[in-house]
This record gives C-alpha cells, structure tokens and sequence, in this order.
C-alpha cells in the first residue's frame, strides 16, 4: 500500500491493517505518520531514514511492536527529537511450550528442540516477538545447537541439544533479562546410552552388533537386572504364599492339600516351580502328612535354588558394573567398559547389598540361616555354611 508513495507530508491510516513500512526508508521527506492500530512490529525503516527527526511524528498506539522497536529503535527515534507515541509492551515471565523431560541417546541431538515462548504482560496477553533468551548448557557436558537468540512473531525460542557423552542429566537454562531482573526456565533431558529406533517401535534394545563395547555392557547388565527382579519379585511371592501353606501343617490332609493347590495355583508356570516340575506334581499328588511335609521340604530345596541364581545375577551385574570379566548361560566370556566410570546407573548401589533371610524349617534343624549378599558371594558362602552345619538332616542335602 505505501509503496505508491514517492513523497509524503503526512498519512493517516488507523487500523488499516498496515504491517511492512519498509517504503519509509526511501522517503525523502515526511512530516507526520498516524498509524494506530495496524499490525506494524518492526521500526527499522524509520531508524534507517536519517530524513527522520526534529518535528517528525510517528502515532503508533494499539500496534503489537516488537521487543527491538520499543527497547532499542523507538529511542533511536526519540534521540532525534522525533515525537513518536505508542503502546508500551513489558515482556512477561517465559514459560516451556515444549521440549522439556526428553530422552536421547548420548552423544545425538534430541528429538525436539527445547522451546519457550514470552508474552506481554496485559491483561490479555499476546506473544512477543524479538525478546532476547540467552541459552546455557548447566550439566552433562552437552552442546547447543541453532539456539534463537529472540523470540519470533509467536514469541517462541528454540534450541536444539546434542547430548553429552555421559549417562544421566542434562541440563539447560533459558534466561531472559529485563529491566534489571532475570528469570529463568531449566530444562532437563536424560542421557541413556541405549535409546535406539528399535526401542521407540517396542523391539528392544536394538541389534546389538550395531551398539558400541558400552551399550553392549549397558544391554548385558539391563537384561541381568530384569531377571534378577523377576525372580526376586517370583521369591517374595512364594515365601509368603508358602508360610500360608505352611500354617495347615498339623492339621487334616484335606486341609493341607488344599493349601499347597491354592498355592501352585497362585502362580502357575510364572513361580520358581510349577505344577509342571516334579517337586509341583510331588506337591499336587501329595497323600498323607508325611508326604506332603517331605514334598514341601522339596519345594523348600527349590527355592534355595531359586535363592542361588538370584545370587549369581546379583554377581554378575556387579562384575558387569565394574568392568570385570564374566560368563553368560552358554559359558561364553565377556568383558565390557566399566560402567562405574560413567557413574551408571546411579541405581547399582541398591542390589549391592541384596537382603535373605529365612531359616531352615527342617523341625529337627536347629541353625539359623539368615544373611546379607553383597554381589551375590555372601550368599553362596552361607548356604554351604549351613549345609555343613545342618549335616544329614537338612532339606538341602543332595
């Protein structure tokens, strides 16, 4: 619309839906402009007409300006004695629109950019544009990549993260500095060593001959950890279905039959044994007291047993943990990087010391059993200690 314009004394074009006045840099002569109203953001075209000055005026009320044209052009202006009247904007707190509490593998940029978005401070507040955000990287050692330095016309900033090479947090601020007063917004993102495209389409980890010596350690000690809180999540279970099997003891068959079904039942092929194994069909056939107490002496052998491969899980995550070498079921030998290193997972300490306690239940056997494996070892070591001491008359005699 103004572009028509060669030479102008004076416009008045109130909410006219005026938004560039770039023709402005190129008018040799003007006096007044009235431009309420519309939907102008930027002032530069004025600032880079040094026509514009004394006894100029520029009427801009109800105009959605940008941060830069009130803060920094409009005193250009007012500099040069140009009369310019406007609605004063102040930018309001920032908020994330997107972004925060992501997930991505070390070392690669985030799936979405971290965002904030800054809106005036009316009643009825609208983006603004051009409010400068300063972005830093506070922990986990990434880099920041295509980071805004304004805002744009909706008001968002963007940043995208490349993600440092250890586990665990990252951090970044994004800060906007006004008047003196500073406010600012933490994102926070995890760094996990195997986020693979297999893994978001519900396929697992991924092929492992596609990770590095790292992720293959992180795989091996996930998988590790998995079984050991099945079976331990399996343990607790069955000790406590058992004491209730175990309190029908003494009285009728019926009874004591029923328990010990309730009990297969409870679990199925999902129990350290089931009603598949023999000491489950011992257990289900069971005849008369004697027989079924010697069946769930049985049953009692095979959770010492159940106890024994928790152990050995517990050992190997832990050699795992510590860059040690170790065995899977097939006898096949590993060694990977070791994870304490990376200070990963930040969880290891809690399986370190993996609490037993139970004792014998043999009537004629007097020795407690009760321990606290660290790394599994302790464990092993006391259930041999407590074969010896229990001697012939032990369920866990072979």
């Amino acid at each position: 619309m103004l572009s028509n314009f060669k030479k102008l004394g004076r416009l008045q074009a109130r909410a006219t839906g005026i938004t560039d006045v770039s023709v402005v840099e190129g008018l040799p002569e003007y006096y007044i402009f009235a431009l309420g109203y519309n939907g102008i953001r930027d002032l530069a075209p004025f600032v880079a007409n040094p026509g514009v000055g004394w006894w100029d005026a520029v009427y801009l009320l109800g105009n959605p300006l940008s941060y830069d044209a009130i803060y920094t052009q409009i005193p250009v202006l007012k500099a040069r004695g140009t009369q310019v009247t406007y609605t004063n904007r102040e930018p309001g707190v920032p908020v994330k629109s997107s972004g925060d509490a992501q997930t991505g593998t070390v070392e690669t940029t985030l799936a979405s950019p971290l965002v904030v978005q800054v809106k005036d401070t009316a009643s009825s507040p609208k983006p603004f544009e051009a409010v400068p955000i300063t972005w830093a990287v506070t922990g986990g050692g990434g880099t920041l990549q295509n980071a805004d330095a304004k805002t744009d016309v909706n008001g968002l900033a963007s940043a995208s993260l490349l993600l440092g090479s250890s586990f665990g947090a990252n951090t970044v601020t994004a800060s906007l500095s006004h008047n003196g007063t500073t406010r600012t917004l933490t994102f926070t993102a995890t760094a996990d060593p195997l986020v693979q495209r297999q893994e978001e389409e519900g396929e697992g980890d991924g092929d492992e001959d596609e990770l590095t010596p790292l992720q293959k350690g992180i795989a091996h000690y996930r998988s590790t950890m998995d079984l050991i809180t099945d079976r331990k999540i399996g343990l607790s279970d069955w000790r406590n279905a058992r004491e209730r099997v175990r309190g029908e003891i003494g009285n009728n068959l019926e009874d004591m039959q029923d328990g010990a079904l309730d009990l297969l039942g409870l679990f199925g092929d999902a129990a350290p044994f089931s009603p598949l194994t023999t000491a489950g069909k011992l257990l289900r056939d069971g005849q008369d007291h004697r027989t079924l107490g010697d069946q769930l002496r049985t049953l009692e052998g095979e959770l010492i047993a159940q106890y024994r491969k928790v152990a050995e899980l517990v050992a190997k995550a832990d050699d795992i943990y510590y860059g040690r070498p170790f065995e899977d079921d097939e006898g096949n030998e590993f060694t990977f990087p070791s994870l304490s290193d990376q200070d990963y997972p930040k969880t290891h300490t809690k399986i370190e010391s993996y609490d037993v306690s139970f004792d014998c239940r043999n009537p004629r056997c007097n020795v407690p059993f009760s321990t606290a494996s660290d790394g599994g070892n302790a464990l092993n070591e006391a259930i041999e200690a407590h074969r010896i001491q229990c001697g012939s008359c032990c369920v866990y005699r072979e």
